[in-house]
């Protein structure tokens, strides 16, 4: 079993202990346990847990402490500030208590608001150090409150935002430019001073080797023209017809363009889902020489 899957995991109607039983078993396996860092390296929180549920959060701090230094996975979703005259101190404490190991974070899902945002900010500058020297992976709905946990996003490796929304997304690739996996259900990029008549600077990111596009929001007409990954090898395409997508033109200029002597992306795996048969057709005409894996789900006619 993956270390994963002994995620603690604390919120409504969920077990809050997963680790912990193990131990319970005898105390050789106990010794065991404990003797394992990596089985207390990930933890998943919903602060909400705390308006009407109760919870001793001693046992999370020693669950901590057990991961000793090896890279944690911490997921956060809710609120730890107060509402109304309601104070949820506990939920402040676990928030808190998780921020003091954002040294050893390594993946972080971070559903919060942005008074939690706030509050861990004010909280990290008191440590006066780099927050978060080993971060790697962020799950995000959006990246508009980041900055403000002076995360450093060219060690990103992967980043999953349900909308992003920036000048270009030349800016966000040039920024994270050692992403591997791209994960965008959406993006708004809008730059009034650009010439729309200039031919756009192509940025050549390489080390991206999938991308997966979602359109679960509206993208951004022309805002693939300016990318280059010549090493991209796996790419989902997730039309949904409710929302602005990517046009089919700019799927194959991207999949097709060369730039300064290297050569277009090889790419290994392909999936479509929401395309009609012509737009699916002309997208596979561009890689059909390369893919070794093709998948097409819920498209409007079979293709040719």
């Amino acid at each position: 079993m993956s270390q994963w899957e002994y995620s603690l995991t604390i919120g409504h109607c969920c077990k809050h202990d997963v680790v912990l039983p193990i131990t319970q078993v005898c105390s050789h396996w106990r010794e065991i346990a404990h003797s394992i860092p990596g089985l207390w390296a990930s933890i998943s929180v919903d602060l909400d847990f705390f308006r009407h549920g109760s919870l001793d959060i001693s046992h999370i701090k020693q669950h901590l402490s057990r991961s000793r230094h090896v890279p944690l996975k911490i997921a956060v979703r809710g609120s730890p500030m107060s509402i109304g005259d309601i104070p949820f101190s506990k939920a402040e404490q676990l928030w808190m208590m998780l921020l003091e190991y954002s040294q050893t974070w390594n993946t972080l899902k971070l559903f919060v608001s942005n008074q939690s945002f706030l509050q861990a900010s004010r909280f990290l500058a008191l440590k006066g150090k780099d927050p978060f020297p080993n971060l790697r992976s962020i799950t995000m709905p959006d990246m508009s409150n980041l900055h403000l946990l002076s995360v450093n996003f060219k060690r990103l490796t992967y980043l999953e935002l349900s909308f992003y929304s920036g000048t270009s997304l030349e800016e966000l690739f040039d920024s994270c430019n050692l992403l591997e996996v791209c994960i965008l259900g959406g993006y708004r990029c809008e730059d009034p001073d650009k010439d729309a008549n200039a031919r756009p600077r192509i940025l050549t990111h390489h080390h991206l080797r999938e991308l997966h596009l979602r359109s679960e929001k509206n993208c951004s007409p022309h805002a693939l023209l300016t990318l280059f990954f010549p090493n991209l090898k796996k790419l989902c395409l997730h039309k949904n017809t409710s929302y602005a997508h990517p046009h089919p033109a700019e799927i194959v200029a991207l999949l097709r363009r060369e730039s300064g002597g290297l050569p277009r992306c090889s790419l290994q795996s392909l999936h479509l889902a929401g395309y009609d048969g012509e737009s699916a057709d002309s997208i596979l005409s561009s890689v059909q020489d390369s893919i070794s894996t093709l998948s097409v789900h819920d498209y409007y006619c079979f293709l040719p």
